[in-house]
């Protein structure tokens, strides 16, 4: 209606929105504002309540970049007789207020994986109770909160510039002939890796090096867009450019030319936008198991002489990262509690057994298939091999959310992508457009998929001097693994289990507890803190 699109369109409407200073900053649910503004008057008995929030301070106004104040002290206000001016006044001292102070320090640590990217970040001092807050709020996630966005971008096809991004990337099914995905590139920016890809005859993809950094710029471009626009909404930041801000990126354990390849990434992060003033500046220093293992560790008593293990979802690897504890230091959280971070020294164990990843992803979707072919093949307008594909990330989600209460259920229904809600099938085990599993043979799919990991617990047990087992991994952290693992190390293990306990977020929370050790010392020793 007309009318409803001149008040969306209305100054007053346009500052209504949804900020993230509504939403959890530590998982995936919506705070809920149980507020009255009425003293004698409980919500039960109120059919409606409305929020608007109006501009109070200068920082609020959408278009404060238009003024330009200077700060006045307390006593120059009181001196001044003329009333006038006192509401510019105001906003000019209450800018002074809270304009950033000299030691104020924005640490975000960012971690690009394969499949998908997160990011956390934490300002020193604090501000809040929470060790890291994390960005939830990505394009295209049809308002969704998620900790994660997927590391890919999309391309018209004879152009060499990406026309989206993460979320807002199409499906396989939805491509078409004119667009490109790419994705899963980030190991590829070694060239070891990227011959190893060409080997494996997935040449069309991988067709250079310049197309693996020029994927990895415009991700990373659009990353950072989309990070300092966040950030500078929520901290209420007037001059993000002029703001102080680390950014810790952590590096892919399989680039091995580690020196050459983490200089060519800087390069890459660089143009991206990340560094680009004096006052931002990037790290590289740690590789995404040691970041694993320091935040897996806050909560573990470690001595100096314990060496970790880390076990990372899918990580594939001739030698496994192992971590001898140096030295522990003692940092006082942002809830006034203390707790001790580790400083590790990289070891690496030989392994030359099978991978050690957990592919319950294949088992569940070799099924899927199974079935599906047991269905005429025109039955629906996309391809069996689509509908698979888009009930593989049902599955994937379903498992993650229900992680802790799967054991309560006797089956799971699975809604079919692309398939009618009617749609009824016996032999594929089909009902209103669900694929129904038991919980018995979600639990057979696991076992299925564990003989790889079960051969490389063997060979750790021959390794007496490991203490700790770090798992870490929405595959490998899942409650029944955890289970089996435990039973096959047996009572007597000499070995800790260690569970992550967000595999999501482990290395960028992992990237930032380091950072806040590194720079919660420095202040220290100029007498900030």
């Amino acid at each position: 209606m007309p009318f409803e699109k001149d008040l969306q369109n209305s100054r007053v409407y346009k500052r209504v929105a949804c900020r993230s200073s509504a939403l959890s900053l530590t998982d995936s649910a919506r705070l809920r504002g149980m507020s009255s503004l009425f003293s004698d008057t409980t919500l039960d008995k109120v059919s409606k309540v409305s929020f608007i929030s109006l501009p109070v301070s200068y920082k609020e106004l959408t278009n404060s970049d238009c003024y330009e104040t200077k700060a006045v002290s307390c006593r120059s206000l009181s001196n001044q007789g003329n009333p006038e001016g006192s509401h510019q006044r105001e906003h000019d001292i209450f800018r002074s207020l809270v304009a950033p102070k000299a030691d104020e320090i924005l640490v975000v640590g960012v971690h690009v994986g394969m499949k998908s990217t997160a990011v956390s970040y934490v300002k020193i001092p604090y501000e809040t109770e929470d060790y890291a807050m994390h960005i939830l709020e990505w394009p295209g996630s049809n308002d969704r909160l998620v900790r994660r966005v997927p590391t890919a971008v999309t391309y018209e096809v004879g152009r060499r510039r990406n026309i989206s991004w993460g979320f807002e990337c199409p499906a396989d099914c939805n491509v078409g002939s004119s667009r490109a995905v790419r994705d899963r590139f980030t190991a590829y920016l070694d060239p070891r890796m990227l011959s190893l890809a060409h080997q494996a005859l997935t040449k069309d993809k991988f067709e250079s090096l310049e197309d693996v950094e020029m994927w990895f710029e415009d991700f990373l471009r659009s990353l950072y867009k989309h990070t300092a626009r966040s950030l500078t909404e929520f901290f209420k930041i007037d001059d993000w450019r002029t703001y102080k801000v680390e950014y810790a990126f952590s590096v892919p354990t399989v680039w091995e030319d580690s020196g050459t390849v983490i200089s060519f990434f800087r390069a890459i992060l660089e143009r991206a936008g990340f560094g680009e003033t004096v006052e931002h500046s990037i790290s590289t220093e740690l590789t995404e198991e040691e970041a694993i293992a320091k935040y897996a560790s806050m909560d573990v008593k470690l001595q100096e002489g314990n060496i970790l293990l880390v076990l990372n979802d899918g990580e594939r690897s001739e030698s496994i990262p192992a971590f001898e504890v140096i030295s522990l230091e003692i940092l006082k959280g942002p809830d006034g509690k203390n707790f001790k971070i580790p400083k590790l020294k990289m070891l690496k164990f030989a392994y030359g057994g099978p991978s050690y990843s957990i592919n319950i992803d294949h088992v569940f979707e070799d099924e899927v298939k199974r079935r599906l072919k047991l269905i005429p093949e025109d039955s629906f307008p996309y391809s069996l091999q689509c509908i698979a594909d888009g009930l593989l990330e049902t599955f994937q989600v379903f498992v993650r959310s229900e992680t802790e209460a799967l054991d309560d259920f006797e089956k799971i229904e699975l809604r079919l992508p692309f398939v009618p809600r009617e749609f009824y099938h016996a032999d594929a085990r089909i009902r209103d457009g669900r694929m129904l599993f038991t919980i018995g043979e979600i639990w057979c799919m696991y076992d299925k998929s564990l003989g790889s990991l079960f051969s490389f617990l063997n060979w750790l047990k021959s390794f007496k001097q490991i203490s700790h087992l770090v798992i870490s991994g929405n595959r490998i952290s899942f409650p029944y693994v955890q289970k089996r693992v435990r039973e096959y190390l047996g009572k007597e293990a000499q070995v800790n289990l260690i569970i992550c306990k967000c595999p999501d977020l482990a290395v960028s929370n992992g990237l930032i507890l380091d950072r806040m050790g590194s720079i919660t010392q420095s202040l220290s020793s100029h007498g900030n803190t």
